[in-house]
């Protein structure tokens, strides 16, 4: 678990103004460590243990709820089946097409009153878009807590409160695969989430959300025309719905594009066929739209499915974007609007024409997010106060990624550096992975050593406190080399700690294979200090130096290709301080290997209880 520890609020020393006085340095805690997040990465410290009990909410407060669906139409049997499903704690698993209805039947779970009365702790729905497991998971613990939790959430801890608690939690807008679904289950024991296409599965419930036919797609139809079908509507109806899938979305988009041209759905019909290009039937919606609505919706074609924020698009887009625009295409179901946050209705993400030059928006998209954020900090001194923090920062997070993609290094790297710390610092650690992956490729396009090490150094900290301690050694190993190499003192002292606290919990197991001991010799320790009480106890007060193991498992590995990367830690154990001189390989290969790193020789003396580290590099030269 983690904690955001409330900023540093000291006021600035005499002599220094406010202006000068730098920002609160943000701390994240977790069971294990706290984190600095500081210029340097983030320096790692012991985590001072807590009571458990701080862990979990003390009351359950008052779930909102979405809204309850103004138009619901019969599903009693999907219904029946998913609820019947979830008291034995099998996942439940919505599968459809896009528009096919399945947020519909989640804000309708969310109101049902049969789940009301069976689960005491309240119904939870989160929407999961974007969201890994990790941070879902987060996501879901701070729904359950006041607005003040500062708590990271554990998966295993999380399953047996919501257990106790009994809360039903509803996922929209996630992939709904079943490797996913298995990850939710493991955290949430009750649970209904989305997906596309149906699969087999018998430890899950796995329910196939159809369209609609017959009197409920004419119901579809009446409801958003705003008026009884004619005899000839009726007739066609059956048609329209089958090339349409009976999907209710697209059927109201067509039945708005139909009011707002005061035609018949016959009319509609007979011309949309008529088209010799068999052209979709949301096609012949699209291609009516005006100049002003195409760029809308291209620029949220641009960014499918993500959200945007409805007062930034029109910095993005170049022009004013007039209201009577947003409300006409809410209007038409072709954009749906969320507070501030818009997005494209899903079934007309792949029918957006290449000709409406979604890939410039695109680019667009990225551009206005360098510029507004480096603006931000240029007036604010940080990225923290954005409005809408954590989805601005889910979509900057998307916006890095097609930086990624398009190799725009530069662009990449400013987002990174900017949003990175309020990210960590907000506890999606799902998601400060991904940046920092980014921002280390971005500096290897940009041949910045310094960034990559920066980079590494905070995947090795995040690692760390998540109790990988494999991968953190992997990653400040390499961090430290880059370090060295700029000769930051400041820098290489902050991952050589991080790095004696990787190595100091226990050792690093590796996947079998070759299994070397290199022989670290400790050449020469200097005996000292002063004997107390030696007449009346004969104890000595000797210096000991001891390694807290004495093998090292190393990966199988290539010849000449592959490197395999571990470490001793040494420990001072005497009662006085050891002079350590020389730190030297020996063994059958010593050419198959290689001290990467050692501080034991700078260090030196070694105090009671500190420890130095030796890493070192296996390369095998020979089968």
């Amino acid at each position: 678990m983690s904690a955001v520890v409330p900023p540093d609020d000291r006021l600035p020393a005499d002599g220094e103004s406010a202006a000068e006085f730098d920002e609160p340095v943000p701390r994240v805690v977790t069971s294990r460590y706290v984190l600095t997040l500081g210029e340097w990465g983030a320096e790692l410290e012991p985590a001072p243990k807590s009571d458990d009990s701080t862990w979990r909410p003390d009351a359950v407060p008052a779930i909102a709820p979405p809204p309850a669906p103004e138009f619901f139409l019969d599903r009693e049997d999907l219904i029946r089946e998913a609820i019947a499903a979830l008291p034995s704690e099998r996942p439940v698993v919505l599968c459809g097409a896009p528009g096919s209805g399945k947020t519909t039947l989640l804000h309708h779970f969310a109101h049902h009153p049969e789940l009301a009365d069976t689960f005491a702790g309240g119904i939870l729905y989160l929407d999961a878009e974007q969201l890994c497991v990790e941070d879902t998971t987060q996501a879901v613990y701070d729904s359950l807590t006041s607005a003040t939790n500062d708590i990271k959430a554990e998966g295993d801890r999380l399953r047996s409160l919501l257990q106790e608690l009994s809360v039903l939690v509803l996922l929209d807008n996630t992939t709904g695969d079943r490797a996913r679904v298995e990850q939710f289950a493991k955290v949430f024991p009750y649970v209904i989430c989305t997906g596309g296409e149906p699969y087999p599965w018998e430890e899950g419930c796995v329910l196939e959300v159809t369209g609609f036919s017959g009197a409920e797609a004419i119901a579809i139809l009446e409801r958003e025309l705003g008026r009884s079908l004619e005899s000839e509507e009726r007739a066609i109806a059956p048609n329209l719905s089958a090339l349409l899938d009976g999907n209710p979305l697209a059927l109201q988009q067509v039945a708005a594009f139909v009011r707002d041209r005061a035609s018949s759905l016959a009319d509609f019909f007979r011309e949309s066929l008529s088209d010799a290009s068999e052209r979709p039937l949301l096609r012949v919606v699209l291609d009516s739209l005006t100049y002003d609505d195409r760029q809308v919706l291209a620029a949220l074609a641009a960014i499918a499915p993500g959200t945007t924020s409805v007062s930034v698009l029109p910095h993005w887009l170049g022009d004013d974007i007039e209201p009577n625009v947003w409300n006409a295409l809410v209007a038409k179901h072709l954009v749906s609007v969320r507070g501030d946050r818009a997005q494209l209705a899903a079934n007309i993400a792949t029918l957006i024409p290449q000709e409406w030059e979604v890939e410039r928006c695109r680019d667009l998209w990225l551009t206005q997010w360098v510029e507004r954020l480096l603006t931000v900090t240029s007036l604010q001194g940080n990225t923290a106060n954005l409005d809408g923090a954590t989805e601005d920062h889910l979509e900057i997070t998307r916006a890095i990624a097609y930086g990624v993609e398009q190799k725009r290094w530069w662009d990449v790297n400013v987002l990174a550096k900017l949003i990175v710390t309020p990210i960590a610092a907000s506890k999606r650690w799902g998601v400060w992975r991904d940046v920092l992956e980014a921002q280390r490729e971005a500096a290897r396009g940009l041949e910045d050593p310094n960034v990559e090490a920066l980079a590494l150094h905070q995947l090795g900290a995040r690692s760390l406190a998540l109790g990988d301690r494999g991968a953190a050694y992997d990653f400040l190993v390499e961090a430290e080399r880059l370090r060295a190499q700029s000769s930051e003192a400041e820098a290489i002292a902050v991952t050589r700690h991080a790095l004696a606290l990787t190595l100091a919990e226990r050792p690093i197991k590796g996947a079998g294979g070759w299994k070397a001991t290199a022989a670290i010799f400790l050449a020469t320790a200097a005996f000292g200090g002063a004997y107390w009480g030696w007449f009346t106890y004969l104890m000595p007060r000797p210096a000991i130096a001891t390694l807290r193991r004495t093998h090292l498992d190393f990966e199988r590995a290539q010849i000449e290709r592959d490197i395999r990367r571990s470490g001793f830690v040494v420990e001072s154990t005497g009662l006085s301080p050891v002079d350590i001189q020389d730190v030297t390989l020996g063994g059958d290969r010593p050419e198959d290997f290689a001290i990467v790193e050692n501080t034991c020789e700078t260090k030196t003396p070694l105090n009671p209880d500190d420890t130095c580290l030796v890493g070192v590099e296996f390369k095998p030269t020979t089968e």
